[in-house]
């Protein structure tokens, strides 16, 4: 693919469907009314929520058909272009923004042999000024970030060679990197695209793999970029027939944060009994992956050996760090660094000595105390008669 065709993406996919809430609807409907994916070049054969499916609720079936395939196409559609298929929806993301979503890769991709078990699928985004949206003349204002698996031959569709399964980026600045990291087969892959402000940052199962600090604009007429206004979920037709399974697709901005593990009291050199969790929200509520959380302990006095200094937010929006308390008793915080939060809750920690449980009073059961009485009775009478 050519950067040239990547710049017309937006111009051929926007229909002007306003702007969609954080934490896309899981249903994945048809159409291109407000709150719904919209076709995205050339319609897959399926795009469809096919339940429960892989130990995942709420799955996306994105189809591909060989009778979708360039040979079999109305000329409208005759070129290559329209070979990646998909839908995309209109987000409006500022900030600290990521795209995100899980795809199953099957072990069946390992390997290609040739055309006909070539595999691809994509997570787009769409990066824009604040004016104009994802639609100016030509796109030629925006970014195209694009993270996807593919095992086709790199130098495809010139040469059809069996190749590996992979990871690639497509830097905007200099078109696709295939990237060394490792594949999980036959299991979910978190993937995640981010807009700082200043670059984007690709993650990878909760590991930074590719950073672009080139985010130069060719039409900068619109003003420099600011937000996500598009996400976009791809396969490519190859010729062949297959299906791709997604979850968990979503977009949001770094908003707010709740904290666990924070009032905890802990021995001196004793671990405390919760770990300290950092959960990122969007501004709906839903949680966001693959932000960075930054924890630090006081430097000299009451602190903790912490596990970590980081921790990358998972797909439920946590990152969770263990503490150890040091020899000084007192009281302190453990400072909580956020990208898009100015000032995240702290989490304050206590090294002390938990109060002692009361001691239980001594209880009898009821025969126990009948004998007791009995002879607590007789002692008494004993006494009296001893005084006369």
């Amino acid at each position: 693919m050519s950067k040239s065709q990547c710049i017309g993406l937006a111009a051929l996919a926007v229909f002007n469907i306003g702007v969609a809430h954080a934490g896309l609807n899981p249903t994945y409907p048809l159409g291109t009314t407000a709150g719904t994916w919209e076709v995205d070049r050339y319609a897959p054969f399926a795009f469809v929520n096919a339940g429960t499916l892989l130990g995942r609720s709420n799955v996306l079936d994105l189809g591909i058909s060989s009778a979708d395939s360039l040979a079999n196409r109305p000329p409208a559609f005759s070129s290559t272009f329209y070979n990646t298929q998909g839908r995309g929806f209109q987000v409006s993301q500022t900030n600290y923004a990521v795209i995100y979503g899980s795809v199953y890769l099957p072990s069946a991709w390992t390997h290609s042999t040739g055309a006909t078990d070539y595999r691809r699928s994509d997570l787009w985004g769409v990066i824009s000024p604040a004016t104009g949206g994802d639609v100016c003349p030509g796109s030629a204002c925006n970014l195209f970030p694009i993270l996807d698996f593919t095992n086709a031959d790199p130098s495809y569709p010139s040469t059809t060679n069996a190749a590996t399964g992979r990871y690639r980026v497509f830097d905007t600045s200099i078109g696709f990197v295939n990237l060394a990291t490792p594949v999980a087969y036959n299991q979910w892959n978190d993937l995640c695209t981010v807009w700082t402000g200043g670059d984007i940052r690709h993650y990878v199962n909760g590991a930074l793999v590719y950073t672009q600090t080139d985010i130069s604009q060719a039409d900068t007429s619109f003003g420099p970029l600011n937000k996500f206004t598009r996400m976009i979920v791809q396969a490519y037709n190859f010729g062949s027939s297959y299906d791709v399974n997604w979850s968990g697709l979503g977009a949001g901005t770094v908003t707010s944060t709740t904290v666990t593990g924070s009032g905890q009291t802990s021995s001196p050199g004793a671990p405390f009994a919760q770990t300290l969790t950092v959960t990122v929200l969007d501004a709906g509520g839903a949680p966001i992956p693959c932000v960075p959380v930054t924890f630090s302990a006081p430097g000299s006095g009451p602190s903790a050996t912490l596990s970590a200094a980081s921790a990358i937010t998972d797909r439920a929006g946590a990152a969770s760090v263990t503490a150890t308390a040091n020899s000084t008793l007192g009281t302190y915080s453990i400072g909580v660094q956020i990208p898009g939060i100015p000032v995240p809750p702290p989490i304050v920690l206590t090294n002390g000595f938990p109060a002692a449980p009361a001691a239980p009073v001594p209880t009898l059961p009821l025969p126990g105390l009948l004998v007791l009485g009995g002879m607590l009775a007789a002692l008494a009478a004993r006494a009296i008669s001893a005084r006369r």
